[in-house]
């Protein structure tokens, strides 16, 4: 889980992090000069977290991935016949960083045409946010020739954003 899902939104945590304390650099010796890009800057660097911790958290609530899983299907053209959140396991990050979060394995049974069981399989990769698929199973014998039965493991991640610091000059 740690390499497939969470290291690269660490990585990109970690790096938004370098960047906004070099911004702050910035804004600190601008800031008697009177220039306002280090400022914009730092908003667009928060925007950029924002929208990262808004993907890495699109699929971390369990309650709302039936209705995802559900949306998804229909618009693979697949059915749902069994949804199974798994329990969710705490983590942290590397030593020395604030980086935490909560990861869980949710298992879907469907059933549909091989090309639409695809195209679901490829949807909870790219529409889930930080949701991974981790296994896929397929099996025949449904009474439609046409039709295959697959169980879909997918690992979700959800994010603890750190709590934000206030500078003493900012007080």
């Amino acid at each position: 889980v740690w390499y497939m899902v969470v290291a690269p939104s660490h990585r990109e945590v970690r790096s938004l992090k370098a960047q906004v304390e070099s911004a702050k650099a910035l804004v600190c010796e601008d800031a008697a000069a009177g220039h306002d890009e280090p400022l914009l800057v730092m908003d667009q660097l928060g925007t950029r977290m924002d929208r990262l911790y808004a993907w890495a958290n699109a699929s971390g609530e369990p309650s709302k991935l039936y209705e995802e899983y559900r949306r998804l299907a229909q618009k693979a053209g697949v059915r749902v016949d069994r949804i199974d959140p798994g329990s969710p396991a705490s983590f942290k990050g590397q030593a020395g960083t604030e980086f935490r979060g909560e990861s869980f394995v949710c298992s879907v049974d469907i059933t549909g045409e091989f090309p639409r069981i695809v195209k679901f399989i490829e949807s909870c990769s790219k529409e889930l946010g930080s949701a991974r698929v981790s296994s896929f199973r397929l099996a025949g014998g449904t009474t439609d020739q046409n039709l295959v039965a697959a169980s879909v493991e997918t690992t979700h991640l959800r994010m603890e954003r750190p709590a934000v610091q206030a500078n003493a000059e900012d007080a």
